[in-house]
């Protein structure tokens, strides 16, 4: 008898114990392309979206990969498909998951109809397909553009109203014939009320912001709106970083706290002496945000301001801190990297210039393009319009040295105008030496800055061709990290 129960309880211990501990999902795929590409892909921590935090996988030579990731209930997985150097998106898809569940992803990249790219199957797959069909911007002030000229409260209040039924209903159609999960369901409805409600409230922000130059932008029934984006339990729900759109609807809240202390006053808040705006922004989310939510908001929050690649110093303190208060973060490994970058940053500007670094000599006096042009006559240039500000603009400073070497074939060289404003002139010269910007550089004035946005520079990065007599020959160069196509553009301009 003994042995017999002896015999039971291995075969227990056989069956339970090597089964892997906990739920997860997978998802395979492949990628049909002429060129190898790397798959990024969110993590769901404790079944938080928010789709800066990204791991990588490579495919086999073939292009097939797969992904397991361990997981407790539906969450949301956004899979990036980029160039190997990570710098390119190619194109994206938004799954929501649920654990030892599978799903299968084929990416066609020869395909030239974007619509035809991407094919999902597995399961709640027509569900999928609709899922990355709905309102899902790059960022949420994307989505608000289409109602900046709206004047009316009542009646952006209703187009957004009919947007969220319009997403909801597909799915619910879905659901009362059982072709999708309850989990899948209930995370699409939660996803679709953060994401609106974060909608109007990105609106009535963007509208108070705007209304310093256009008076009438921003009036009772817009700030009504915007409060009434709060009058849920979208803030203290436990679910709150289940959406990707959970952080965009805490941040907005913080704006309106923020802008509600001074009674809505721009001048007023712009005036007052924080020590600093990041931390003041910390202090307010520690009285203003439930416990539970904080090390999700702080991180993102830290990402959000350290994707800018602004340096500010104050944010090691604050990263230290998140630390402290969150020694066991598995948000830390994200962040880590960039907050090296920053200490890099510091020091670096402690250095000289370069020798390859030079400004244009009384450029602060310079009303006019064709002024700067004249000083630089003689010279072909590829001429750089950046600010400071400019997130993508920095990124294209990655491939400085490789554009140093193409221009030097075609007897180039480069010259970086920068559109920051006056109080930006230290941050300027701080970034040029951080990037090591090999070329010649200016910060235009404020009536040159009016010129060069007349000429049609309206977005940036943007790029220039000058000829040796000071013409432009090409207002549309490629960028940097375009290097094969701006090759091609120069022979062409060669011949």
């Amino acid at each position: 008898m003994k042995f017999l129960k002896r015999t039971l309880l291995l075969l227990i211990i056989l069956i339970f114990g090597c089964k892997e501990n906990g739920s997860k999902v997978i998802i395979s795929g492949n990628i049909k392309a002429d060129t190898p590409y790397i798959v990024a892909f969110t993590t769901p921590i404790n079944e938080a979206a928010y789709s800066p935090f990204k791991e990588k996988i490579t495919p086999d030579s073939l292009g097939n990969f797969q992904i397991k990731l361990p997981l407790e209930k539906a969450a949301f997985v956004k899979l990036v498909i980029t160039k190997e150097d990570g710098f390119q998106q190619i194109t994206n898809t938004t799954l929501i998951v649920e654990p030892d569940k599978k799903y299968i992803l084929n990416f066609d990249l020869n395909k030239k109809d974007k619509n035809e790219i991407t094919s999902i199957n597995g399961f709640n797959k027509l569900a999928q397909q609709e899922l990355n069909k709905i309102n899902n911007p790059i960022h949420i002030q994307v989505g608000a553009r289409p109602f900046f000229k709206d004047s009316i409260a009542s009646v952006i209040v209703s187009k957004v109203d009919s947007l969220r039924y319009i997403d909801i209903s597909k799915f619910e159609n879905l659901y009362k014939k059982d072709s999708i999960s309850k989990a899948f369901f209930e995370l699409l409805k939660l996803d679709r009320a953060y994401y609106y409600e974060a909608l109007k409230g990105t609106i009535g922000f963007v509208k108070f912001l705007m209304n310093e130059r256009t008076k009438g932008m921003f009036n009772s029934e817009i700030k009504t709106m915007w409060e009434s984006c709060f009058e849920n339990d979208l803030l203290t729900r436990s679910d709150f970083q289940n959406t990707e759109w959970g952080f965009a609807f805490a941040e907005n809240y913080l704006y309106y706290k923020g802008y509600e202390t001074v009674n809505f006053d721009f001048e007023k808040f712009n005036s007052r002496k924080y020590s600093s705006w990041i931390t003041e922004s910390i202090n307010l989310v520690d009285t203003l945000l439930p416990k539970s939510r904080l090390e999700f908001y702080k991180a993102a929050f830290l990402f959000n301001n350290l994707i800018q690649k602004n340096y500010e110093k104050e944010l090691v303190t604050v990263f230290n801190d998140f630390k402290k208060e969150f020694p066991s973060s598995s948000y830390t490994k994200y962040l880590n990297p960039m907050i090296n970058e920053v200490i890099g940053f510091h020091e670096a500007i402690k250095e000289p210039f370069s020798e390859d670094i030079r400004f244009v000599k009384d450029y602060e006096g310079f009303n006019s393009f064709d002024e700067v042009l004249k000083s630089l006559k003689g010279e072909k240039l590829y001429v750089d319009f950046w600010a400071t500000w400019c997130g993508p603009c920095k990124k294209e400073f990655k491939h400085s040295q490789e554009l140093k070497k193409l221009l030097s074939k075609y007897n180039y060289k480069s010259l970086y105008v920068s559109i920051d404003r006056e109080e930006k002139h230290q941050q300027w010269l701080d970034m040029v030496k951080f990037y090591n910007l090999h070329g010649t550089h200016l910060r235009a004035n404020e009536v040159l800055s009016k010129e060069i946005s007349e000429m049609g520079v309206n977005y940036i990065p943007r790029y220039f061709l000058v000829d040796e007599e000071g013409h432009i020959i090409e207002n549309k160069a490629k960028n940097p990290s375009q290097l094969e196509a701006l090759e091609k553009q120069l022979i062409q301009l060669n011949r």
